[in-house]
C-alpha cells in the first residue's frame, strides 16, 4: 500500500462492485430523466445498502465480543451470531432491460475479520495521509501524545494504525461503550473543541508560539450546472483548492439558473435557482 496506495489495495474490490452494479442498480443518478420508478428503486438501493452496513458496522464496534453477523433468513444460526433481518421489498434488480424487486434474498455471514480486512487500508491511508508529513519532516517528536475519542476509539484499527509512525505509549483513548453515561460520551466527542479552546488561550497569554498561514479551503462539496447545450458543467470542484470557480454559458433570454449542490459521493443534496433580477444583480433560492 504505501508504493501504490489505497485504491490499488481496493482495486478488486471497485471492479466486484461495479460488476455487481449492473445487477443491483445504485447510482440512481444515472435514472434520473430516464426512468422515473427506476430511478427510485435504484435510490431506494443505494440507501437501504448503506443504512444496512451502517448498522453492521455499528453492531461489530458498539458491542464488544460479537464476532459474526447473520444477514437474511433467522432460521439455524448459531446462538453466538447477531442476525440482521433484510427487507426483500426495497431491493430492486435487474430483469429482462427493467428492474424487478426481489422476492427472496440469499442469506449470508460477516465476520469481524471480513471488516476489519475491509477497513484496515482505508483506515492506515487517513492516518497515513494525516501523519506521514509529520513523521517525514521531523515533526512528530514535538507532540507529547495522540488522543483517540469518538469511532476512533471503538476501531483499534485506527490505533494499529498510528503505531506505525509512533509509539504505542503516546496513543491515548477510552473506548466509548453503552455504559457509558451520555455525558461521558459528549465529552470525548468534544476533546477536539477543547483542545483548539485550550491553544487558543495559549496563544492569546504567550504560553505558545504560533505561525498562522492562510490558504483557500478546500471544500468538500461540488456545484454543477447546464450550460445552453444542456451539458453538465463543473463550477466547483470539490476536495480541489486550485478550481474554486467556474463559468457557464447561458442564453440571453433565459434568466434562471439552476445549480446542483452535490457531496464527497457526487449525489445530490440541493438545486437552487439563481434568478436575474438587473445588471449586477441576482437571486439565490433553494
Amino acid at each position: 500500500m504505501d508504493e501504490h496506495g489505497v485504491s490499488a489495495v481496493y482495486s478488486e474490490l471497485v471492479a466486484a462492485y461495479d460488476a455487481a452494479e449492473q445487477i443491483l442498480p445504485t447510482r440512481f443518478k444515472y435514472f434520473e430523466g430516464v426512468n422515473r420508478s427506476e430511478y427510485f428503486k435504484a435510490r431506494s438501493n443505494f440507501y437501504f445498502l448503506f443504512q444496512l452496513a451502517e448498522q453492521v458496522k455499528k453492531i461489530f464496534f458498539d458491542r464488544a465480543g460479537v464476532l459474526q453477523i447473520h444477514l437474511g433468513d433467522s432460521k439455524l444460526i448459531r446462538p453466538d451470531t447477531v442476525h440482521v433481518g433484510l427487507d426483500k421489498w426495497k431491493l430492486s434488480v435487474q430483469n429482462n432491460g427493467s428492474l424487478a424487486v426481489l422476492k427472496t434474498v440469499p442469506s449470508f455471514s460477516l465476520s469481524i475479520h471480513d471488516m476489519e480486512q475491509l477497513l484496515r487500508a482505508d483506515i492506515y491511508g487517513v492516518i497515513q495521509k494525516l501523519l506521514e508529513p509529520l513523521y517525514e519532516s521531523d515533526s512528530l517528536h514535538e507532540y507529547t501524545a495522540i488522543k483517540l475519542s469518538g469511532q476512533s476509539c471503538k476501531i483499534n484499527l485506527f490505533a494499529e494504525a498510528i503505531k506505525e509512525f509512533v509509539p504505542g505509549k503516546m496513543i491515548q483513548g477510552q473506548r466509548v461503550s453503552g455504559s457509558m453515561d451520555e455525558q461521558m460520551k459528549r465529552g470525548m466527542k468534544l476533546n477536539c473543541v477543547e483542545g483548539a479552546l485550550q491553544y487558543l488561550r495559549d496563544c492569546k497569554y504567550g504560553f505558545a508560539n504560533v505561525v498562522v498561514e492562510s490558504g483557500i479551503p478546500a471544500l468538500p462539496y461540488e456545484i454543477t450546472a447546464m450550460d445552453h447545450r444542456g451539458n453538465i458543467v463543473m463550477l466547483i470542484h470539490r476536495l480541489d483548492q486550485s478550481r474554486q470557480r467556474g463559468t457557464i454559458s447561458r442564453n440571453m433570454d433565459n434568466l434562471t439558473l439552476k445549480l446542483y449542490l452535490n457531496d464527497v459521493d457526487a449525489v445530490q443534496r440541493y438545486s437552487y435557482t439563481a434568478i436575474h433580477i438587473s445588471a449586477g444583480q441576482q437571486t439565490l433560492s433553494p
